[in-house]
């Protein structure tokens, strides 16, 4: 064979290889799946995944009755003042009974402290009768008016006690059903009398003790002890005891 012959049958078959080998090629290309398509197949679950809650925040898994938190707590209910006994801002009508004593010294030119001409002078009142409005002003304190109304003719003024008072109270424990209180007030006595050297009224100081028991929020029963002093017609001790009830409202 000659070398032209050689030659052309070598330049055949390396050009047979290589359309062979293209086609081959060719066809590996178009059955790979391309990278960047497999990337996002691969990834769009996940980012759609990612858009479900999970667990006990995910739609429709929430517990009956369960509260969904808007970002914002509601405010806290008011408390219920219905159980309260607090007497603030009420309006409290108090009456009471009781009974009370007296030690007097009398002035040079006052007038007789009983039948006699006696200088001191003990005696027993003749029962008494209070009624009083108030008013709550804080939990602890009210301001009163009491008028108070004897029930029989007193010895030394040979009338009819009649007394008005205004002052405060303050109690220790405005929530507790019994609490203890204290109260303070100015006395005017308006007991009218005919007896020589007996003028149109007196004045006077007084301070009260006693306990409060708020068996409802606007009712409560109480018993007392009080205290005063009166000066214009002679020096005056006053003590007593009363008992009653207060309704309060609202």
């Amino acid at each position: 064979m000659s070398s032209i012959s050689v030659r052309t049958t070598l330049y055949v078959l390396a050009l047979t290889l290589g359309v062979a080998a293209r086609a081959s090629a060719d066809d590996t290309a178009r059955n790979t799946p391309d990278a960047t398509s497999v990337g996002s197949d691969d990834t769009a679950p996940d980012d759609a995944a990612s858009d479900v809650p999970a667990g006990d925040d995910a739609p429709g898994q929430q517990e009956p009755g369960a509260i969904v938190s808007s970002g914002s707590e509601s405010p806290a209910a008011p408390v219920a003042a219905a159980g309260s006994r607090s007497h603030r801002h009420q309006f409290g009508f108090r009456v009471g009974a009781g009974a009370d004593g007296r030690f007097a010294i009398r002035y040079k030119d006052g007038p007789s402290c009983g039948d006699g001409a006696e200088t001191f002078c003990r005696r027993l009142g003749t029962g008494l009768l209070d009624a009083e409005l108030g008013f709550g002003v804080s939990d602890t304190v009210e301001v009163t008016l009491l008028g108070r109304f004897g029930l029989a003719d007193d010895a030394a003024a040979r009338a009819l006690p009649v007394m008005i008072g205004l002052g405060v109270r303050a109690y220790s424990d405005p929530e507790a059903v019994a609490k203890v209180f204290f109260g303070g007030r100015a006395m005017l006595d308006l007991t009218s009398s005919d007896v020589p050297g007996y003028g149109s009224f007196d004045i006077g100081l007084r301070g009260e003790f006693g306990v409060m028991v708020d068996v409802l929020h606007q009712l409560g029963i109480f018993a007392q002890l009080g205290a005063a002093i009166h000066v214009l017609q002679a020096l005056n001790f006053i003590g007593d005891v009363t008992a009653g009830v207060q309704a309060r409202f609202p």
